[in-house]
Formats: C-alpha cells, sequence, structure tokens
C-alpha cells in the first residue's frame, strides 16, 4: 500500500510542478533535462519506500577503469547531493540519490531531482572528453 501511496505522491509533484514524463509498465518514470535523462524507481526497503533517483551521464565509455574511478571519487568527494558510480558491466557512469519516499514531502523531491539533473548536464561534456561514450540523447 505504501509504495502505491508513495507513486502517487509523486506523480501529483511532477505534475504540480509542471514536469513532463513518460512511465513504464512497471512503473519507473523518465524524465528529460537538456541532454540528461532521469529515472525515477520505487523499490521496498524493509518497511519503507525507497525512491530511487537516477541518471546514466554516459553509457559505452571507453576509458580505463582506474581512470574513471579515480575521476568520479573526486567529484564524489566535491558533490554535497547525490553520489557518482561506474558500472563496469555496461561501461555507464551514473549520478543517484535515494530518498526515503514514505513521508516524502514536495521540496524534498524537487531538490532532488535537481540536483541530479544538474550535476549530470553541468558534467557529462567534460565526462564525454576524457572518457568516451554518449550521453542519454545521442545517438
Amino acid at each position: 500500500m505504501k509504495y502505491k501511496h508513495v507513486h502517487r505522491q509523486i506523480l501529483a509533484i511532477l505534475e504540480t510542478n509542471g514536469l513532463s514524463w513518460a512511465e513504464t509498465s512497471i512503473g519507473e518514470l523518465h524524465l528529460r533535462f537538456s541532454s540528461v535523462a532521469i529515472t525515477i524507481q520505487l523499490v521496498d526497503w524493509g518497511a519503507q519506500t525507497l525512491i530511487h533517483i537516477s541518471s546514466h551521464v554516459l553509457t559505452g565509455v571507453t576509458a580505463g577503469t582506474k581512470r574513471i574511478l579515480i575521476e568520479l571519487n573526486d567529484l564524489n568527494a566535491r558533490s554535497h547531493f547525490g553520489r557518482w558510480v561506474y558500472y563496469k558491466d555496461s561501461r555507464a557512469i551514473a549520478i543517484e540519490y535515494d530518498l526515503l519516499g514514505d513521508h516524502l514531502q514536495e521540496n524534498e523531491l524537487m531538490t532532488a531531482l535537481a540536483a541530479v539533473a544538474r550535476l549530470a548536464d553541468y558534467h557529462d561534456d567534460a565526462l564525454q572528453q576524457e572518457f568516451g561514450g554518449a550521453r542519454a540523447f545521442e545517438g
């Protein structure tokens, strides 16, 4: 029941703030901000619902893992919100942000979305130049 409540609450917040989204058959929400794609997923986390917000900033990166991890560690050290991750199997660099959803407030969700979108959009060009790969809305 909490999952459905949190899902409805997120939709209402997005609607109130004039944001457009697409929803998959499994309930994932996809939004676009400039060259950035953001996904919102709900996950059961014990007795609570976790809101997982993510953006695959680059996919198909071509640089070596060590160089990527050094750069992402530096970005994590400088970032107040979100975490930078590298998925070696899919060769993807992402930024992620998690929130507890059961007592979600509008400003929490909008701050999280803005943080992920801004960080991804601000860093995608430099990361692409250094590591290769494609942004969400390329090719």
